[in-house]
């Protein structure tokens, strides 16, 4: 009896001495017989080949392979079970699956291994860190990145054809092919930098429509620091193949930030940003006469009036906004009196002055001088009206005359 058969045997009476169909009362899972044929790329059947198959939660079981080729499980029906080569001429690029595995037999094709040591260069000589993969059709076999010489070396693979993707930050993507065959196979890569324009617009959705914002400052870390225009556009260039933390700012606005995705065409990227929540007080007055009333008006950070903002006068509440954001407020002291709003964790404060009424004028006596009109009476033997001027200037004459005689 073949050593195969043996196994599959014992399997079964093992199960056979077990109490029918229950361990502690529940159900056994049955086993079936996984037979395992191993063949090369020319499908001839190779012996001496490790064969390990896994399923369920870390359930695994080896065997290796007849002169025949074949290595036998014993296995969970209905389990989904992996075959795994492990052999230093030959392996598989991906384990090998069985679904809902019955008592079958399945063949399993394995090629030999070589490795392929990839050599990635710039116009200045090695580049280091470059990321190098190696896929064959959708799948990616192996992925390394490059040392400080610029080197990378993949691990065992199958010999055949491969396509080989070397790429890294600021360069364009290399794209070609390699054949792997026995031992080692080496190429070199050629990359080369590169940048692409992007653009960024920013914008604030308070609004049914965006509306753009000027002077908002775009950031892009590791590179440059950008001012938004009138449109609320800013341009630049970046490198490609290259992933962007960008934060976008203004005084007054929640500052935002976003990631970009550059590959190697044109990107943009559109950012919203809003003010700031706050809100704000203002009085009609900033005198008021103690005993009388000021009103204030509260807005918020896009001058909306605020309803419903506790108002306070040096500290005591002394009501509240109405549906306009006004509210009236008694000034009881002279100085500084301080009112305060407040709504929804935000606080505004403004002063207002409270002066004492103006004193009534007093009415002052003020002597005033009226000229009172005097008529003269002559008396007797006195010239009339105008007569005493007329004998003065006679009399006048007569002098001078006199004089010029002597």
């Amino acid at each position: 009896m073949s050593r195969l058969l043996v196994s599959v045997a014992t399997t079964v009476l093992v199960v056979a001495a077990l109490a029918p169909g229950a361990i502690g009362g529940v159900a056994a899972q049955e086993d079936v017989a996984l037979t395992v044929t191993v063949v090369d790329s020319d499908g001839e059947r190779l012996g001496g080949i490790t064969v390990n198959a896994t399923w369920g939660d870390g359930m695994s079981t080896t065997d290796t392979t007849l002169p025949n080729g074949q290595a036998g499980f014993a296995v969970p029906e209905g389990a989904d079970v992996q075959i795994q080569i492990e052999d230093d001429t030959y392996l598989r690029n991906f384990p090998y699956t069985v679904e809902n595995v019955t008592e079958e037999s399945v063949e399993v094709s394995v090629a030999r291994s070589g490795t392929a040591t990839i050599a990635v260069e710039d116009a200045n000589g090695p580049v280091e860190n470059a990321r190098v993969w190696l896929f064959r059709g959708p799948r990616y076999v192996d992925t390394r990145q490059t040392g400080a010489d610029g080197m990378s070396t993949t691990d065992p693979v199958e010999q055949g054809a491969y396509g080989l993707q070397v790429l890294k930050a600021g360069y364009v993507t290399n794209t070609t092919d390699i054949t792997v065959g026995p031992g080692t196979n080496n190429k070199t890569v050629q990359i080369r930098r590169d940048s692409v324009p992007v653009e960024f617009r920013v914008t604030d959705d308070t609004f049914a429509t965006p509306r753009p914002i000027e002077n908002a400052t775009v950031n892009i870390q590791g590179g440059a620091s950008l001012p938004t225009l009138t449109n609320g556009f800013a341009s630049t260039s970046v490198p490609v193949n290259r992933d962007y933390t960008v934060t976008v700012s203004k005084d007054g606005y929640d500052s935002v930030t976003r990631s970009l995705e550059v590959d190697e065409e044109a990107a943009s990227l559109n950012v919203s940003i809003r003010r700031t929540e706050a809100i704000s007080v203002t009085a009609v007055n900033d005198r008021v006469v103690v005993g009388e009333s000021t009103s204030v008006t509260v807005t918020d950070e896009y001058g909306e009036r605020v309803s419903g903002a506790t108002v306070s006068v040096n500290g005591s509440t002394v009501g509240e906004t109405n549906a306009n954001g006004q509210a009236t407020v008694p000034i009881e002291s002279t100085g500084s009196t301080s009112i305060t709003v407040e709504t929804n964790g935000l606080s505004a404060s403004t002063v207002v002055e409270g002066v004492q009424p103006a004193q009534e004028a007093t009415p002052t006596v003020t002597a005033t001088v009226t000229a009172t009109e005097t008529t003269a009476t002559p008396t007797p033997g006195e010239d009339g009206p105008g007569f005493g001027i007329a004998a003065a200037l006679v009399a006048l004459a007569g002098t001078l005359l006199l004089a010029r005689r002597r």
